[in-house]
């Protein structure tokens, strides 16, 4: 088994990120009045790089905005295994950024003093 130390900000930055995106955006509508519902519909119906919106992650679905669409485009079309290979791609990219700093720990054996 190997140990491996991970600092706190890395270990989750795809998370850390987002909430730091909604922050902004919820602290930036509040400013200027804006109505908060319609920022987060915005923030969950914009696509990150390689992978669908939050909310067709979610949903499989586009969401209903207030721009004009096709009714087409509001059913569910949305390729599940794609999305996941997506994912595991964006993991592996930032554990190697993550892992690029870490230790192999030693090995601890019974008894042995730490």
């Amino acid at each position: 088994m190997q140990h491996m130390e991970y600092q706190k900000n890395l270990a989750n930055g795809q998370i850390e990120r987002a909430v730091q995106t909604v922050k902004n955006s919820l602290t930036k509508a509040a400013e200027e009045g804006k109505d908060l519902y319609v920022v987060l519909l915005d923030y969950r119906i914009q696509p990150a790089k390689d992978m669908p919106s939050p909310a067709e992650l979610l949903m499989g679905r586009k969401l209903r905005t207030f721009l004009p669409s096709h009714p087409g485009q509001l059913k569910p079309t949305f390729d599940v295994e794609r999305a996941r290979e997506a994912l595991r791609k964006r993991q592996i990219i930032q554990n190697k950024y993550a892992n690029k700093h870490a230790t192999v720990m030693p090995v601890l054996h019974q008894n042995a003093k730490v």
